[in-house]
């Protein structure tokens, strides 16, 4: 079986290929979205057009003297480019003058982003002409307020001076929030260091108790709703005026769109995103393969999804070419083999992988001793620069052996939970 697994986001968008034996019982999972066409430029602009709890965008900017546009980083698989361009030409339209637009990164504790990254998200043209900046979580803050939960609101100052606020971002699976996107391109987005721990650490008292449970009974678990609620305090805080949140297939291409007020376009969204996240459970296999492309510098979230869907001594095999690594991450990264942040803890090296998992074999030509360590003993962790060094290390397997791969491992929602119990009753 000969099996087509999107790679290389940001990195030109070739797909890798892998063979898998016809003796084997092999289950492929992929997110019914991927049965949806992508949106066409026009279809882009009407939902753009039509928005939710919310003045349409061009009214909005009627009478504003300028305007800031947010935007995702690389650890999203978001198509920024077309959103900024609509968005830009509504502004131009409204009459702020283009000399006080500005666009800045809500990277929220990531490493800062460059010329080529800003590049790929918002076209050369936007680069050259506007200026695009990075969030800084360690300073040029001002405090908006405090939170009903006693948060110091700590923003990104230079946000605060523009009087018509957008952001542009993404609804997909998140293990903290349920869902990423909304009011997530504020807190942790353009937040402080500080605030930002504040707010992770509200999941902590969750994280503990259902540790016992799959980690992908998290992703689109709207229960969970602490860290969530938190981040939408803070945007109305900021004054967040509109917000644009895209459904993403597994070729990270765009196939529904919400607009409007951050809040009510995020729910609604979210109501969406339930059906088309969706990916039938295939239980557990002796084998089981998880690409991370969307998220692919976070791939520690795909190896999740893996360990949830492998026999007790098998094998996890994660598909991941990017070639700049892990991000750079001063919130939850490590920062030396010993030094971590305040939320990653210490030495990795030295802990084990998964009880359940022999062996992480990382497909990937661009290997990396960092990333080895994310996930335990390095001496459980195998590289491979080709598929046929894949297939060696797994080893001669019988007729019957079962294997799952995961199209997409971080957009495709599947668990042994009833995912119903997930969405509230009472969603705003």
């Amino acid at each position: 079986m000969r099996i087509s697994l999107p790679q290389n986001r940001w990195h030109g968008d070739e797909p890798v290929l892998i063979d898998l034996p016809d003796t084997w019982q092999t289950s492929v999972v992929r997110m019914a979205g991927d049965a949806l066409l992508p949106l066409s430029n026009e279809q882009i602009r009407a939902r753009i057009d039509a928005p939710l709890g919310s003045l349409p965008l061009d009214q909005l900017a009627r009478g504003r003297k300028s305007a800031c546009i947010l935007f995702d980083d690389m650890s999203r698989g978001t198509p920024t480019i077309e959103l900024a361009h609509i968005v830009l030409e509504k502004l131009l339209a409204a009459g702020i003058p283009r000399e006080r637009i500005i666009f800045i990164c809500a990277l929220g504790c990531h490493g800062a982003l460059e010329l080529d990254d800003f590049v790929k998200k918002l076209g050369a043209d936007i680069c050259a002409e506007y200026p695009v900046y990075n969030h800084n979580p360690f300073g040029n803050l001002v405090e908006v307020g405090v939170t009903s939960r006693g948060f110091h609101a700590k923003v990104n100052a230079e946000v605060m001076n523009y009087d018509l606020k957008i952001g542009l971002g993404a609804i997909v699976p998140h293990p903290f929030n349920g869902f990423g996107g909304g009011a997530k391109i504020i807190l942790p987005g353009i937040t402080g260091l500080d605030t930002s721990v504040d707010n992770h650490r509200l999941e902590l008292p969750r994280a503990l108790h259902d540790r016992d449970k799959p980690y992908s009974c998290s992703h689109g678990n709207l229960q969970y709703r602490d860290v969530r609620e938190d981040a939408e305090e803070v945007a109305q805080l900021v004054g967040l005026d509109f917000k644009i949140d895209v459904l993403l297939n597994s070729n990270c291409q765009i196939i529904k769109l919400f607009s409007g007020h951050p809040i009510t376009e995020y729910y609604e969204g979210v109501r969406t995103a339930f059906e088309l996240y969706h990916a039938d459970d295939p239980g557990k296999a002796d084998i089981c393969i998880v690409n991370a492309n969307a998220k692919s510098n976070e791939s520690q979230l795909a190896f999740n999804v893996g360990v949830d869907h492998v026999n007790t001594g098998g094998d996890v095999v994660l598909v991941n070419f990017c070639k700049t690594g892990v991000v750079n991450h001063y919130l939850c990264g490590m920062w030396g083999v010993d030094n971590g942040t305040k939320l990653s803890g210490g030495n990795k090296r030295d802990q084990p992988l998964p009880a359940a998992i022999r062996r992480l074999i990382i497909f990937s030509p661009w290997r990396q001793y960092n990333h080895t360590i994310l996930y335990g003993n390095p001496e459980q962790v195998k590289w491979a620069n080709t598929w046929d060094e894949v297939l060696q290390m797994l080893g001669s397997r019988p007729a019957g052996t079962t294997a799952n791969v995961f199209i997409e491992a971080i957009t495709s929602m599947n668990t042994t939970s009833d995912k119903r119990d997930y969405l509230p009753v009472n969603l705003p």
